[in-house]
């Protein structure tokens, strides 16, 4: 945990509105997270925070179009529904067609952006491990970084988000789980997605066909928001972090989400290829966030390197297509001196 001393001012009484008193005082993010409302609190008043879900300018994904987003723009899609399920995380189906495996296709950033987000900050976790590039391989395929998605909230107007990383307490084995949104637009172009790909490559001496296959066959899961009730967690963006963050002066070392696979009984070519049968996949238990993440993080072989969480926000909210309109339709422009038209 980074701590940083920040200077922090208080209005003295008596005293005119620009004659204040500095203090200094020991800054974390953790203690800065545990002062701003959770959505656990709003569920216990029976109110809904915009302040807990506002995502500025963001065009996000809505229950109203995540199942048509998920089939078009992740090539995912739910499993046959059971009839006897309790609330947990479910592995969703790979339905990457097979010329996905082996070519970047144009219009097509979501399939690969997100994954390739969460394996980039996996390999950089991996840097100053004392592993050579055929050992993170083997490391990424036996604990790959999962792709955990949800909503903020049990409503029709909750916002599609995923797990971004872990930040652990100093004083507790707990960890709270940072989740980003999921914008509908980004402004990585085809250009982007293989640069990224290059990196890949580079790193773990691999073509690109089977980078790719690598970043499809990712353990993709849909986590209920029910869950989001006794969950420690923290819904992260730019301009949707608490008062007194600082991107400046503040940052916290987030951890990479780690799923250990043989654990949860999933196999890569039996359950996470586009080719899986879907009585394998019907078989498979719903699971709980305890069961799906390795928490353990073995220092073994070297300790790994954090991501920075200024970092990763400043970035990330410049890939964002932003959305000026609020949510309105645009009009037509009319032409000079042209009449309304006449119906």
């Amino acid at each position: 945990m980074i701590t940083i001393i920040t200077p922090i001012y208080r209005i003295t009484r008596g005293v005119a509105r620009h004659s204040i008193a500095s203090l200094q005082r020991t800054q974390k993010f953790c203690d800065i997270a545990t002062d701003t409302p959770t959505l656990e609190d709003n569920w216990k008043t029976g109110k809904v925070s915009d302040k807990t879900v506002a995502f500025k300018n963001v065009s996000m994904v809505t229950p109203r179009t995540f199942t048509k987003f998920f089939y078009n723009e992740f090539k995912l899609k739910f499993v046959e529904e059971k009839t006897k399920s309790k609330p947990g995380i479910e592995l969703l189906r790979n339905i990457a067609a097979n010329y996905d495996y082996w070519m970047v296709r144009n219009n097509q950033e979501h399939l690969l952006y997100y994954r390739l987000e969460i394996m980039l900050q996996r390999l950089d976790y991996l840097k100053t491990v004392g592993l050579d590039s055929k050992q993170k391989l083997r490391q990424i395929q036996k604990s790959p970084p999962p792709l955990l998605f949800t909503f903020t909230n049990c409503s029709f107007d909750a916002k599609l988000v995923y797990l971004r990383g872990l930040l652990s307490k100093p004083d507790e084995e707990d960890f709270i789980h940072l989740f980003h949104p999921i914008t509908n637009r980004i402004t990585a172009n085809k250009i982007t997605i293989k640069q990224r790909l290059q990196t890949v490559e580079s790193i773990l001496q691999i073509k690109q066909p089977a980078v790719i296959r690598e970043l499809l066959n990712l353990p993709c899961f849909f986590m209920d928001p029910l869950i989001l009730r006794k969950l420690n967690h923290m819904f992260i963006h730019r301009f949707s972090m608490p008062y007194h963050y600082n991107f400046d002066q503040h940052t916290s070392p987030v951890l990479p989400p780690i799923t250990n696979l043989l654990k949860l009984h999933i196999s890569a070519d039996k359950h996470l290829n586009n080719a899986s049968q879907n009585d394998l996949l019907s078989s498979l238990p719903t699971y709980q966030i305890n069961e799906l993440l390795d928490t353990t993080y073995s220092e073994k072989n070297g300790k790994g390197t954090p991501e920075c969480l200024s970092s990763f926000l400043l970035r990330a909210e410049f890939e964002e297509d932003k959305d000026r309109t609020s949510g309105q339709p645009l009009k037509g422009r009319r032409g000079f001196n042209v009449p309304a038209r006449q119906y």
